[in-house]
């Protein structure tokens, strides 16, 4: 079987992504947990990873690596997500490099939401975590799809379901 590795967060399930693309193609298998940071996901990620290529029978076609999201609430919040951003993107380096290098991996930057409702974030620090992930994968030479670019001068709340999870009109 091949696969599409995806490491987010999880979503609420009204609210998968669209990948009609990988539909009847290939099985994409979320490994994302909702509310973590890399700092969390990293050892999940280690796990599946080495279990995943200990067994050898699956074919892993692509990794897209989506965090940032939580890593960049507020210092000092009650949640405790914070991750200071040198980390965040020595994180998302580990988790690149869980994976053989012939293995296509893009990372995806956190995407925009409502400050208005989500307090505990500042847009322009979610930014900031999002030049991070894109300035590793250049470092490596990856794909990176920038969503603060693609949703720049959109209206959020149609494609947010919560001011922060994507609805499924944020995928298209």
């Amino acid at each position: 079987m091949e696969h599409v590795y995806v490491f987010l967060l999880l979503f609420k399930k009204k609210s998968k992504p669209r990948g009609v693309w990988y539909q009847r193609r290939l099985d994409v298998v979320n490994r994302g947990l909702g509310g973590y940071n890399t700092d969390w996901l990293l050892p999940v990620a280690e796990k599946t990873v080495s279990n995943t290529l200990i067994k050898g029978s699956t074919k892993i076609r692509l990794v897209v690596i989506w965090m940032g999201t939580n890593d960049s609430v507020l210092e000092g919040m009650p949640s405790g997500q914070h991750v200071p951003i040198a980390r965040y993107k020595k994180n998302l380096l580990a988790m690149y490099s869980l994976y053989p290098s012939n293995i296509p991996t893009i990372f995806i930057t956190p995407t925009p939401f409502r400050h208005d409702i989500w307090r505990d974030r500042d847009p322009e620090v979610t930014a900031e975590y999002g030049e991070a992930a894109k300035d590793l994968a250049k470092e490596l030479e990856i794909g990176v799809v920038d969503s603060q670019k693609e949703f720049k001068g959109k209206e959020l709340a149609p494609l947010l379901s919560d001011g922060l999870h994507l609805k499924p009109a944020g995928y298209e």
